[in-house]
């Protein structure tokens, strides 16, 4: 692997770290609070997970260009982001 790669997923996996511990005292709070929150940010977070991954890889396998990687950015943001709100608004409404 690059060196440039790997100070760059060192950056990467503690920001990483640090949204996880944010999203560990927020499940910690919704579990005493309400359990079907709980389910659902346990979803929209492995889906983020599995999104930052996936990303990860096609990048240290050369798979992506700059180009398409802009373009992957943006399709994960949006699905992340349509993905917390469908999850926490009720459809009812």
């Amino acid at each position: 692997m690059r060196p440039d790669l790997i100070i760059k997923n060192r950056k990467l996996n503690h920001m990483i770290g640090v949204i996880g511990i944010i999203l560990s005292i927020i499940i910690i709070f919704l579990a005493l609070k309400n359990l079907s929150w709980l389910y659902r940010l346990v979803g929209v977070c492995g889906i983020i997970y599995y999104l930052i991954d996936m990303e990860q890889k096609l990048e240290e396998d050369h798979v992506i260009t700059k180009i398409v990687r802009i373009f992957m950015v943006v399709i994960d943001i949006s699905y992340i982001v349509f993905s917390m709100i469908f999850a926490f608004v009720n459809v009812d409404l």
